[in-house]
């Protein structure tokens, strides 16, 4: 039950997250649970991603490789080309 208390919790944080950030951002969460259709908030609509929808090949990688870490400002790219400054924060159970 502690899961899913912590997962209610963040799901609270996410939109709040989001207003806190330049306009044009998107914060994500994901329960590595339901891989890999991992998504179970989201706030902002900048890579067109849905609540179910699956994660990224790098998470997915990363995950399968045994290397999820919290890393903060790297770059990523979406598929149409457009850079982005990403962040991901790992919350473990």
């Amino acid at each position: 039950m502690q899961k899913d208390t912590i997962l209610a919790t963040l799901q609270q944080m996410v939109e709040p997250l989001k207003e806190g950030l330049m306009h044009d951002s998107e914060v994500v969460l994901h329960d590595l649970t339901k891989l890999p259709n991992s998504i179970v908030a989201i706030a902002g609509s900048l890579t067109g991603r849905k609540v179910g929808g699956p994660a990224t090949d790098l998470l997915l990688s990363k995950v399968a490789e045994g290397r999820l870490e919290s890393e903060a400002g790297y770059q990523s790219r979406l598929p149409d080309g457009r850079l982005l400054r990403s962040t991901t924060i790992v919350v473990r159970d």
